[in-house]
């Protein structure tokens, strides 16, 4: 079994008032919005337990927010997101002990507001897997899960506002990658 590919978004998405996954009524709001990248997204864990690599980097990229507050979350699998990181301009959350076990997955995610006090504007998140060597379980990934495309309070996008706005689809077999055909 092998598959690998890319998957872009047409032009034709209708703005439905949601924000990097927040929805907003306030229309200020519109066209702001944060990506969450993150360095491995893949924890391998080899037969003997020992996981590659041990410490993850997210990365929250705002767009048209002048000045952004970060707040990192993580999602053990639980539905619950535990802070991370409070409430700082640190884009960048490193988890060290914040790999998920293997065959097993986590999510972080990053809330960006415009002040300390204020109220998340927009959010994204990224999952992180650990898969093991040996198994035979399958374990498909999307690189970017959700992606807000910003817009205009009109609704009204340009091609540029898609850029990044695609995905890389990953298939594991244990904690082998599949390559493509």
């Amino acid at each position: 079994m092998a598959l690998n590919g890319n998957f872009q978004p047409s032009t034709d998405i209708d703005y439905k008032g949601t924000i990097g996954g927040i929805t907003s009524t306030n229309l200020a709001d519109a066209g702001k919005s944060v990506v969450v990248t993150i360095d491995n997204q893949v924890i391998s864990y080899s037969v003997a337990g020992v996981a590659t690599p041990t410490t993850i980097n997210i990365t929250a990229t705002p767009k048209n927010i002048a000045t952004p507050y970060y707040t990192f979350y993580r999602n053990k699998g639980t539905g619950i997101f535990s802070p991370e990181q409070s409430i700082s301009t640190d884009n960048t959350l490193t988890a060290y002990a914040g790999i998920p076990p293997k065959d097993t997955a986590y999510q972080f995610r990053a809330d960006v507001a415009t002040s300390p006090l204020g109220s998340t504007i927009a959010s994204d998140y990224v999952t992180v897997y650990g898969i093991s060597s040996g198994s035979d379980s399958i374990t498909i990934i999307l690189s970017n899960e959700s992606h807000s495309i910003s817009g205009a309070a009109d609704g009204t996008t340009i091609s540029s506002d898609y850029v990044g706005s695609g995905t890389t689809i990953r298939v594991f077999e244990g904690a082998t990658e599949l390559t493509y055909d």
